[in-house]
């Protein structure tokens, strides 16, 4: 997972960089050890790899959701992000809180085909028309794929997407405030 900005990303120059980089580096120095990074297509397929030892851990911005939770042991969570809609400028006051995006009612969102974020959005504003984003395509991708105003991701994930888009801006929603945590899945050798 190369393109999960800005915890794991390629450069202009084609390096690999991004926050979960960096701690990777530093991880691996504190541990005399040299990192070697391997690249995975797909979120799904981290368990198996680390169950066969293939990886010892994975560094990518993962969020702990309880079904992930349930098939992979985690490290404890080093950052919480914030759920948050990725919206045009024009419909910034809409997104502003909870009790306007219900006023929305059936208004079209993409969201992660993650049932954590489902589950969270539909309990606030249950009218919404939520439609699947594939966010293993590059992250600016997702915007561009999209036929929708709006976009649920998280807030930090979001703040880069309006570098790249600056017709659209950065919402999180009063008064209910979702937090999602993120931590490294290991292999159950490597718990410690």
């Amino acid at each position: 997972m190369t393109d999960r900005l800005p915890f794991v990303f390629l450069n202009r120059e084609g390096t690999l960089v991004g926050f979960d980089v960096e701690m990777a580096h530093h991880l691996a120095r504190d541990l005399g050890v040299r990192v070697e990074f391997v690249d995975v297509e797909e979120p799904a397929a981290l368990t198996r790899l680390l169950a066969i030892g293939r990886i010892d851990l994975a560094m990518t911005g993962l969020p702990v959701t309880p079904a992930r939770a349930g098939e992979t042991l985690f490290s404890e969570s080093y950052l919480d992000e914030t759920l948050g809609f990725v919206v045009k400028d024009h419909l910034r006051e809409e997104f502003s809180s909870w009790a306007n995006i219900r006023d929305l009612g059936a208004f079209p969102v993409g969201i992660p085909n993650l049932p954590y974020y489902v589950d969270r959005v539909k309990t606030r504003a249950p009218a919404l028309k939520l439609e699947a984003v594939d966010t293993t395509n590059p992250i600016e991708n997702v915007l561009k794929q999209v036929t929708f105003e709006a976009v649920v991701l998280p807030a930090e994930r979001g703040s880069v997407m309006t570098l790249l888009f600056p017709k659209y801006t950065v919402v999180v929603p009063e008064l209910g405030i979702v937090k999602i945590p993120l931590a490294y899945p290991v292999a159950r050798r490597d718990q410690e």
